[in-house]
This record gives C-alpha cells, sequence and structure tokens, in this order.
C-alpha cells in the first residue's frame, strides 16, 4: 500500500484532435468528460478536476480564459484508496489553421473530394533527412498481387466519392426546404465532409505566403506538426513520472509525424525561447550528432532558424521521450495515409528512444470507415520500432457515429469497454494493456477486414439510395423547374435554350420515379468519373 502522505504520482497525457472543427479546449472538454466518468465509476474513487484560468481576458467574453502556456490547462486528481494520481491534461489544438470559407475554397474542396479516387501516390520524399526514414509497407494481399489491391482500394474511393456527392445534394437541397418553410435545418453527415476536408488540408502541396506566419512557403501540415512537437516538449519538461499521447482520427497522423520527426529537424519546430531553454536542460537534450553523417540544412522542412547556428545540432529523442509509456491511436487513418501518401508517414529507423515498456495500443470499430487495423505500421517495420497493437472494439452499430464514440462511457457497458480499459492501464503504470477476451461483449472477436466490409455494405447502399431518392424524388423537378425559370429570361424566351428546356420539362414530368432514381446515380457516377482523372491530371501539370 502507497502511503497517503507521499506526493501523487504525475502522468501526463497529450491528447491530438482529429477532424472537425473543435474551437480551443473543446476537444479537451470533451475528452476529459469521459476519462472523469469512467474513472468516477471505479471502486474506491475519488475524482476532482482543476482548470488552469487567469483573470486576464478578452473585453466582452462570453466563457472565462483558460491557461496552457507551457503547462497542462486541466489536471485530473484521482484518489483511489490510498494512492493519489494527478493526471496533467495538454492539448494539441489545430483546427484553426484549416482552409477558409470562401467560394475558391470551396471549389477546390469539391474538386478535390471528387477526383478523391484518382489520387496520385506519394511515395517518396527528397528532403533531407528522407535517408533516415522508411516508408510503410503492406503485407502480402492475400486475393492478388499490388495492382489488384490498388483497383480495389480506388474502387472503394470511387464509391465513397458518389456517397459522398450524393449526400451533399440531399442535405443541401432538404436544407433549402426546410430554410423556406422557416423549419430550421438538419445538420449533415459532418464526419463524411471534416474528414474529406481535413485529410485535403493535411496532404495539400504548399503554396508560396499562403501558410502561417511561420511556415509561409510549407504545407500547412509542417505548422500543424510544428504544434505537435512544442506539446510533446512541455510535456518532457513538465518531468512527469510516465505520460501518455492520445489520438483521435487524423490526430494520430499529426501525432505519428510529431513521434517518428528526425533528431535533425526536430529543433527547427522550435520557438527561440524554447531553445534556449532547452539548451541548459539537464540531462542534455539538445547538442551535436552521436552517430552517422553529417546531414545538410539547406531545403530542411521547416527551415533551420537563425537562432540555430550549428547545422549539426539535435534534438536527443531517447531523452525527449525516455518517459513516454503509451501512444493511443482510436478511429486513425493511418493506413490510409500508408497507401496514398506514405512519404508523409514514414517510420523513423532509430528505434533506440523507445522505452522498454513503450506500447502503441490502435483500437478501430468495423462500422468506422475513417479507422483499420494499421498492418502496414507493423509489416517489414524496423527491428525495435513502434508496432500497433490492435483491437476492434464496438463503439457503435451506426456507420460513422461509432468514429465520434470510442471514448463515450455508459454504465451499463461496465469496466470492459476502452475507455475503462485506458484509465486503469495509465494509473497501473506497469502492467501492459489489458487485452480483450473471447467473451468481452464490447469488442469485436473477428478482425477481418472482410468482415467489417460486410457490416459496413448495408449503411453505404441504403444510404445511397435515400440519398438517391430524394434527389430523384425533389432534387430533379427543383433542378427542371430553375432551369424553365432561367429560360423565362426575357433575353432567352422564345429561344431554342427555351424550347429545350420546356422539352425536357415535359419528359421529366412523365418519367417514372424509377427512372429518375437510376438517372441521378449515373449522373453522379459519371461527374466522379470524370473528376478523378482531371485531380491526376492537374496534378501531373503541378508537379512538373
Amino acid at each position: 500500500m502507497t502511503d497517503s502522505s507521499l506526493p501523487p504520482q504525475s502522468i501526463g497525457i497529450v491528447l491530438v484532435h482529429g477532424i472537425g472543427e473543435q474551437r480551443r479546449f473543446e476537444h479537451i472538454s470533451d475528452e476529459v468528460k469521459r476519462l472523469v466518468a469512467a474513472l468516477s465509476a471505479m471502486p474506491e474513487t475519488k475524482v476532482s478536476v482543476e482548470i488552469r484560468t487567469t483573470q486576464d481576458s478578452e473585453a466582452g467574453a462570453e466563457n472565462e480564459s483558460w491557461r496552457a502556456e507551457g503547462s497542462a490547462p486541466v489536471k485530473i486528481h484521482v484518489a483511489q484508496g490510498s494512492r493519489r494520481f494527478c493526471l496533467s491534461v495538454h492539448e494539441v489544438w489545430w483546427a484553426d489553421l484549416d482552409d477558409k470559407d470562401t467560394l475558391w475554397n470551396r471549389l477546390r474542396f469539391w474538386f478535390w473530394g471528387l477526383g478523391f479516387w484518382g489520387v496520385k501516390k506519394f511515395d517518396d520524399s527528397s528532403l533531407p533527412g528522407a535517408q533516415d526514414m522508411q516508408a510503410p509497407e503492406f503485407p502480402p494481399f492475400p486475393w492478388g498481387g499490388p495492382r489488384l489491391r490498388e483497383a480495389l482500394v480506388r474502387a472503394r474511393l470511387w464509391g465513397f466519392a458518389n456517397v459522398f456527392l450524393l449526400s451533399a445534394l440531399t442535405v443541401n437541397l432538404l436544407n433549402a426546404v426546410l430554410r423556406g418553410l422557416r423549419l430550421g435545418q438538419i445538420p449533415g453527415p459532418d464526419v463524411f465532409y471534416q474528414f474529406v476536408g481535413d485529410v485535403k488540408l493535411y496532404q495539400d502541396r504548399g503554396r508560396s505566403f499562403q501558410g502561417p506566419l511561420t511556415d509561409l512557403h510549407d504545407p500547412r501540415r509542417v505548422a500543424i506538426r510544428r504544434r505537435v512537437v512544442q506539446v510533446l516538449v512541455d510535456v518532457y519538461r513538465a518531468n512527469y513520472d510516465r505520460w501518455y499521447v492520445l489520438a483521435h482520427s487524423l490526430g494520430s497522423v499529426v501525432a505519428w509525424n510529431g513521434l517518428m520527426e528526425t533528431a535533425h529537424s526536430l529543433p527547427n519546430y522550435l520557438t527561440q525561447e524554447t531553445h534556449a531553454a532547452l539548451k541548459s536542460a539537464t540531462p542534455p537534450i539538445l547538442g551535436p550528432r552521436r552517430s552517422g553523417t553529417a546531414r545538410p540544412v539547406d531545403d530542411m522542412r521547416p527551415a533551420r532558424p537563425v537562432w540555430i547556428t550549428d547545422d549539426d545540432e539535435v534534438l536527443y529523442r531517447d531523452v525527449l521521450f525516455g518517459k513516454l509509456r503509451g501512444f493511443v491511436t482510436y478511429g486513425s487513418p493511418l493506413d490510409k495515409f500508408a497507401f496514398l501518401w506514405r512519404a508523409i508517414v514514414p517510420i523513423n529507423k532509430d528505434t533506440s528512444c523507445w522505452p522498454p515498456d513503450f506500447e502503441w495500443i490502435n483500437v478501430y470499430d468495423h462500422t468506422d470507415p475513417v479507422a483499420s487495423e494499421l498492418t502496414a505500421f507493423s509489416f517489414n517495420a524496423p527491428a525495435g520500432s513502434p508496432q500497433p497493437v490492435s483491437y476492434p472494439y464496438k463503439a457503435s452499430r451506426v456507420l460513422l457515429l461509432s468514429h465520434l464514440k470510442y471514448l463515450d462511457f455508459d454504465k451499463r457497458r461496465g469496466p470492459d469497454q476502452f475507455v475503462s480499459r485506458l484509465v486503469d492501464w495509465m494509473l497501473d503504470g506497469h502492467s501492459k494493456f489489458a487485452a480483450p477476451g473471447p467473451t468481452d461483449r464490447c469488442w469485436y472477436r473477428s478482425t477481418s477486414p472482410a468482415f467489417g466490409l460486410v457490416l459496413r455494405a448495408p449503411w453505404w447502399i441504403a444510404g445511397a439510395a435515400v440519398f438517391a431518392a430524394s434527389l430523384a424524388w425533389l432534387g430533379v423537378p427543383a433542378l427542371v423547374d430553375l432551369l424553365s425559370w432561367v429560360s423565362g429570361l426575357g433575353f432567352l424566351e422564345g429561344s431554342r435554350w427555351s424550347a429545350s428546356v420546356d422539352e425536357i420539362q415535359a419528359s421529366v414530368s412523365m418519367m417514372p420515379l424509377w427512372k429518375r432514381f437510376v438517372g441521378v446515380l449515373g449522373a453522379a457516377a459519371a461527374v466522379v468519373m470524370v473528376a478523378g482523372p482531371v485531380r491526376r491530371l492537374v496534378e501531373a501539370v503541378l508537379d512538373r
């Protein structure tokens, strides 16, 4: 038994949000509520939450201001019998770096989303330090070679783009009707749109003077990584007994990049103030490389800042990650990046930095089309590199909704649920993450991707059918009425255009619903089919 007079065990938690439009501290607030619910349900456990606030605030502010500079904005104090813990929760927030809502950006978004299936793969990087990294690799495809795998993946992306188009048109049409009736609006399939938009953001090319001030000429993922590295350094400087990184959705790609960044590039992300503080740290965390050959600093991404005068300076990853106990990914699309843009998610060949008790836990739901088992990060990976231990979890039976429900706590599901296992593992600090058994009801027994496809397929088919039927019933007549209104304008009245619209209107009015339904599906498929090669052509031109 631990003497309650001793200081509590200090545990750091880094939360990295995924897709969405989270406001500052919104993700940390939601996830802490779920962690607290699971902690409070543990036997003989008391929980208190502390928030670092400040009296300084914006004039007219509706909420108090939280403080996160250099320390955790939220602390969870736990008393469990005679044991005491202090969980200090940090957040990596990057939602503000998304595209601004303009007409041009919306057009680019639609072009990108509809042509997603024709995207050019990004396999290799020419940046300095690329030779220190290894691209993730998938195991052999069980039903054929790599060409068949690529064909099947692109076919799935093609279907995804079709549903994406049909759902967007349907929701926008219904909302237009509801606004006219002053009945409000229905929420769109936000997970769908936000995932496409944020993936676009993270894989975009850099445009000169279009990025944030710190990274004007680089892709915005560089600015996102800068925030990750800054928080990782903050956690290191806090000197916790142990710490964990919990990354949801696209946040797992963001966190992975921070964990895998090369020792030579890591100092480039630091502010001048943080860099100066680390220069005097004990044990030393900044210094000359310990082995290997010198790397050039020209064309580094991000660029070497002027306050670093030693071109050979590195940040020692074994010191930075010395107390990192676990990396937890849930709802992760890392395998999608590994297939399409594997140069963005490489594996660092330097594996000496990982503590012997470090674990990577990956949780996915078969009904979540974003997530999967992440096999590309364990097959032929460098010896000693982190490899995910994946568990299929029943977050929700509903397609897409499961992506948002991984850390939800429900008393009726008991201690078997993911969030309960997670907090128990972090508090224990010595045992491995408790693997679910065959009788645990919150977890799937099958890990087969085919099983997941069987669960998702009815949702995709039903969704496409409902969206297409809605457009056939309401959308096609509305479009014909719009064309008729245009043809009735003074300068078009009596023209061939007007006569053609009248013929279309007469044909549609006599057309049975099922023919309209087939026509809608065919039109959507044609648009997506054209968007893929066009996008491939545009990318080829940009690469010249």
